[in-house]
């Protein structure tokens, strides 16, 4: 009887133990020693104890430790990340009480110690140990759903030894996150199946322009950032054999003509057999493409386009082959309003197959679609698998380049940084950022945490902390560069594809 009433004891007191606190909003602290923190280490290696009033303890700060759980925040934050060293008071819990206290919106911060003293930026390149406990660790903290708000970064003191390295500073700090990233959504032609065999294997071969290059990165399943290299829809379509898609030809074709775009971030999305209707707000496929949009800027790049190719499975039946139209504008409707992103630039590939009998239906809506900044660019005439559905791996190659110059050419000709407003107003240059990124950037330079990054003189304004990271494009060349290279590419592809048919015949 006793161990009864135990037992029904600790299930009641299971029940109302409230559930540990989860982070709205997550910032990384990275860097070396002085982000560490070493305020208050004495002479002999030993923490004096002391914590000012603005880096007290606060309800609403948490920290994710070692073993990546959520403890309320206390100095040293670095305690048990920093560990060869003493560590003190750094930055981070003046930081977030300073945020919370502009900005009480935030809801709870949690704060991702990473920072190591003593390290060079050349130990937080890619693939090193640094980088990819960072990464280890930001992936973890929004496990609980909060979102990375920004990353505190404080490093460089022992780049000063040298001249050499600090030479490298700058280039090695700009490969840290890409710089201009672009989403690769659509089925089966997009995620890439050339060179996919009809035993469910790939064949290995990468043609020359599809293969990888030190600046274009590629975003995991998993939120890292890894250099790209085909099939680069590996973990995301993971029913099926994917093999060469048009991802890495088009990355390689816009920074041999715009090296100005920096890092190149690809971020994979498509899944092959998916209808139109499957990529709808509010189901699997368009949550997940957001998702991994808005976690691919979180490092302070800027989404400078979406490349869709999709179609195919709506092919099958009348009746969405007619309300497929209607279902792919409201599909990028959906994707600009849920990036803050009204003009975001996408290239769509009118089908050069399909599946089913309505393929013309489906092609004259893709064609017949008329969205400032889409470009439709049509693949029909490119060489096919053996299926006739799929492109095959040259054509991935050289088809992928067209659909890129197409839209540069659209974009150029519509005005590309004109404000999404009448078609009659004059174009504008506009960015609509991540003004919660520069919010904190704003802060960390100055004293104001809401004020817009702009002129010191305007006033103070309420930012919304859910805004990302996109633009149109600072530059109407940065796209349009690709222009030249279309109509001469996709020619050259299909006049390929058809001194193919008559050696055949």
């Amino acid at each position: 009887m006793l161990t009864l009433l135990f037992l029904t004891l600790v299930a009641h007191a299971q029940l109302v133990i409230p559930a540990s606190p989860q982070p709205n909003s997550i910032f990384i602290l990275a860097g070396q020693s002085n982000m560490s923190g070493r305020g208050g280490v004495t002479m002999n290696n030993t923490w004096d104890g002391f914590v000012p009033p603005e880096c007290r303890p606060n309800r609403n700060i948490l920290r994710l430790t070692a073993a990546l759980d959520w403890v309320p925040a206390t100095e040293p934050l670095h305690k048990d990340i920093d560990v060869y060293a003493t560590v003190g008071v750094g930055p981070g819990m003046s930081f977030a009480n300073s945020v919370l206290g502009h900005d009480s919106r935030l809801g709870v911060v949690g704060l991702v110690p990473c920072a190591v003293g003593g390290t060079a930026i050349g130990q937080w390149g890619r693939g090193s140990f640094l980088y990819g406990q960072l990464v280890r660790r930001a992936s973890a903290a929004v496990q609980g759903g909060g979102n990375i708000k920004g990353m505190l970064w404080y490093q460089g003191e022992s780049d000063t030894a040298s001249l050499e390295a600090a030479e490298l500073y700058k280039g090695r700090l700009e490969k840290f996150f890409p710089n201009s990233i672009f989403i690769l959504a659509g089925q089966s032609n997009m995620s890439g199946r050339g060179g996919a065999t009809r035993n469910n294997t790939w064949d290995g071969y990468v043609p020359p322009e599809c293969r990888p290059n030190p600046k274009i990165l590629r975003l995991t399943a998993n939120l890292a950032w890894v250099p790209a290299a085909e099939p680069l829809h590996k973990d995301i379509d993971v029913y099926a054999t994917v093999g060469v898609g048009p991802g890495m030809a088009f990355a390689n074709s816009v920074l041999a003509r715009d090296p100005g775009l920096g890092v190149v971030g690809l971020v994979p999305c498509a899944v092959g057999g998916t209808t139109i209707g499957q990529w709808s707000r509010g189901g699997v496929l368009y949550s997940k493409l957001v998702r991994r949009a808005i976690a691919a800027a979180q490092g302070g790049g800027k989404i400078k386009g979406m490349l869709w190719y999709q179609g195919e499975s709506d092919t099958l039946s009348s009746q969405d082959a007619e309300l497929y139209k209607a279902r792919l504008e409201k599909f990028f409707l959906n994707v600009r309003s849920d990036l803050k992103s009204p003009l975001l630039p996408i290239i769509q590939v009118a089908l050069a197959s399909g599946q089913g009998r309505f393929i013309e239906k489906v092609r004259e809506a893709q064609l017949g679609l008329n969205l400032r900044n889409v470009k439709c660019v049509d693949a029909k005439g490119l060489q096919l698998e053996p299926d006739y559905v799929h492109l095959t791996t040259q054509a991935e190659g050289t088809g992928e380049v067209n659909e890129h110059g197409g839209v540069e050419k659209k974009v150029e000709a519509e005005g590309y940084q004109k404000s999404a407003g009448h078609d009659d107003e004059p174009p504008k240059k506009e960015t609509v950022e991540v003004n919660e990124h520069g919010d904190v950037e704003k802060k960390v330079e100055t004293v104001d945490y809401r004020k817009s990054a702009g002129h010191d003189g305007e006033p103070p304004k309420k930012e919304d902390v859910e805004v990302i990271h996109c633009t149109e494009a600072e530059d109407p060349g940065v796209l349009a560069k690709a222009g030249v290279a279309v109509k001469e590419k996709i020619q050259s592809a299909k006049e390929a594809a058809s001194n193919i048919g008559k050696k055949e015949k």
